[in-house]
């Protein structure tokens, strides 16, 4: 597979009458292979090999010669989050805005001599808990050495299962001695899962405080963040990472894009019936369309899966699209 894409990138330098250099890219390419790329969970067991799904992404059936170009300069533009980035975010999650909010709820003084172990005590009466089951809550105990809660229920499964009703979580809370909650995501896109709580964290009395903490939000989920927090007085937003929406390739193009966006829009809408097997675009089936869930056109991957927010182009798989990321859905 590696002799393949050799004589894709010699052919296309040779090709190349301006300024882009083939073969940096596919040096930049074999350096994320070897450090980051291979991480990626959703193909370690059916399609473990990168080079292999390269190829065959880029010989998807019909793709033209300029168009594999494209994708090709896609890949080292994709934002690969892997198992170390996670642990920074999870370390920087707790040092930054979790510590912020717990020294202003539980009212801690920068002078206080005793601040150290106010925090402390803070700490063990705050309740960690996922939003989905993507936020690996036991790596954030293990990363930030917190201990002393059996139970980390996501919140989202109980919200549904619950119809909005805290009695449980609060009576667990109150026996527990938790007096506060932080909800932790891994990539929050849309913001839907956050959304999803409204009425359960409507419900809960309006002592018990939340903080949402998405270790990386897309611009639609940071504004979803902020208006749950507008709404809700109990509840404050404090992403890690916020990505800026230049970096996204949108329905609408924006005026700080990198210049070859353009280029990447085009070709997904261009292809998108070939990538989703004949599904035409729809808000509700998969793979909804050219720009993913909610037309967020992100280019994220993380080493445990493939958002759906992210283009369908890199992530769906159908019968007439072999993917370069396959994303292990919950629909």
């Amino acid at each position: 597979m590696q002799n393949i894409i050799a004589e894709k990138v010699q052919r296309w330098a040779l090709q190349e009458q301006g300024d882009l250099d083939f073969n940096a890219i596919h040096a930049e390419i074999e350096y994320l292979i070897s450090h980051r790329f291979d991480q990626c969970v959703p193909t370690t067991g059916p399609a473990p090999d990168f080079r292999g799904r390269l190829a065959d992404w880029l010989n998807n059936n019909g793709i033209s010669d300029e168009d594999q170009k494209i994708m090709f300069r896609i890949v080292p533009n994709t934002f690969f989050l892997g198992r170390e980035e996670f642990v920074a975010l999870q370390r920087a999650a707790l040092l930054g805005p979790v510590y912020r909010w717990l020294v202003d709820e539980a009212g801690i003084a920068f002078t206080d001599p005793n601040r150290g172990n106010e925090l402390d005590t803070a700490l063990t009466e705050t309740w960690f808990c996922p939003i989905t089951d993507s936020a690996h809550i036991s790596d954030f105990y293990h990363v930030n050495n917190l201990t002393g809660v059996e139970h980390r229920p996501e919140w989202r499964a109980m919200a549904k299962l619950a119809i909005g009703d805290s009695t449980l979580l609060v009576r667990y809370m109150t026996t527990s001695g938790l007096r506060r909650v932080v909800l932790v995501e891994d990539v929050v896109g849309s913001g839907s899962q956050m959304t999803d709580l409204i009425p359960l964290l409507s419900n809960l009395p309006p002592n018990i405080k939340v903080l949402l903490v998405p270790l990386v939000v897309c611009p639609v989920g940071a504004e979803a963040g902020r208006t749950i927090e507008r709404n809700l007085p109990n509840v404050q937003f404090a992403p890690v990472l916020e990505l800026p929406q230049h970096s996204f390739v949108a329905e609408a193009p924006d005026p700080n894009e990198p210049e070859f966006f353009g280029s990447i829009r085009d070709l997904i809408e261009r292809l998108y019936l070939q990538v989703s097997g004949g599904v035409p675009e729809h808000p509700a089936t998969l793979p909804y369309g050219p720009f993913g869930w909610r037309k967020t056109g992100a280019l994220i991957v993380t080493y445990s899966n493939a958002p759906d927010n992210t283009i369908p182009l890199i992530q769906h798989h159908s019968a007439t699209w072999d993917p370069l990321f396959p994303r292990s859905s919950r629909v």
